[in-house]
């Protein structure tokens, strides 16, 4: 996938370099160490990831109904591509409800 390309592999190979030295046994203690330490680091790839997909133009594929073109101007101007918004509001209250959950 798209996304193992782009820098996950490092992220798995890291983490199994850790456990094949003994430095990482998948404990509780262990897993949430490393989240601890790695978080940030890898939100700030994903949004890396997030923000280069969205710009890139998918293209046209005669085997599906899907529209082609940027992700990003595809779900703010659907109109342009010929396609329906599908966006629907939201209560605020079930909005806070799910937040919570």
């Amino acid at each position: 996938s798209q996304f193992r390309r782009f820098k996950t592999s490092w992220w798995i190979n890291l983490l199994q370099s850790l456990k094949q030295s003994n430095r990482f046994d998948g404990s509780p203690k262990h897993r949430y160490t490393v989240a601890y330490c790695i978080a940030d680091i890898l939100d700030s790839e994903l949004n890396e990831f997030k923000n280069e997909w969205n710009v890139h133009k998918i293209r046209a594929n005669s085997k599906t109904a899907l529209p082609s073109g940027i992700p990003n101007d595809l779900y703010e101007m659907p109109h342009t591509y010929g396609v329906d918004d599908h966006l629907q509001p939201v209560d605020a209250s079930l909005w806070i409800y799910a937040m919570s959950e």
